[in-house]
């Protein structure tokens, strides 16, 4: 993929896929839906997001790993374009989900009130967009190929997702837009 996008998940979708896998984060921020950065790898026919999220203090510890080479695979930070040590987001590799067009909200970043944010996040993930999508693909083959257990207790069971996700939509004539 060329570019990663910003876009939002119907709720009732994320609902139904943390019915099967508790590690598929949450969608909700206040009334709205925070963005979820776009399609980062393509396997198969399956696309998948990754869900941004706000930095947490437990983010900083990994400027500290980066600097001693240890990069967490599955955890991608978003840093201040003229300041390494300032994290202003967060891609939690580990929880991307299996999504199609059904389920995505597109929406206008302008008239978010969080725009310059991100602008600020997607401008930089676009700049490391070959790293984010290299990133994405290993954490994904460790899961589903090399069974890493540390990895595969905190990230989302991608497989499984994968069917239900499917299931969803072969589903959907019964469900109420």
């Amino acid at each position: 993929m060329k570019n990663l996008y910003l876009i939002r998940v119907k709720q009732e979708y994320i609902k139904y896929l943390k019915s099967f896998d508790a590690n598929v984060q949450d969608n909700a921020n206040e009334k709205k839906n925070k963005p979820y950065l776009g399609v980062l790898l393509q396997k198969e026919e399956q696309r998948y997001f990754v869900p941004l999220s706000s930095p947490k203090r437990k983010h900083q510890k990994f400027i500290e790993m980066e600097r001693m080479g240890k990069i967490p695979i599955d955890v991608f930070l978003i840093k201040e374009r003229n300041n390494t040590e300032k994290i202003i987001g967060v891609l939690n590799i580990n929880n991307m989900i299996p999504i199609t067009d059904e389920v995505i909200e597109y929406f206008n970043i302008k008239e978010d009130k969080d725009y310059g944010l991100l602008q600020k996040e997607h401008i930089y993930c676009i700049k490391n967009q070959t790293e984010i999508i290299k990133r994405a693909n290993k954490v994904y083959d460790l899961v589903t190929k090399h069974n890493k257990s540390s990895l595969i207790k905190r990230s989302c069971n991608f497989k499984l997702l994968e069917i239900k996700s499917k299931e969803y939509i072969n589903d959907g004539s019964t469900r109420k837009s």
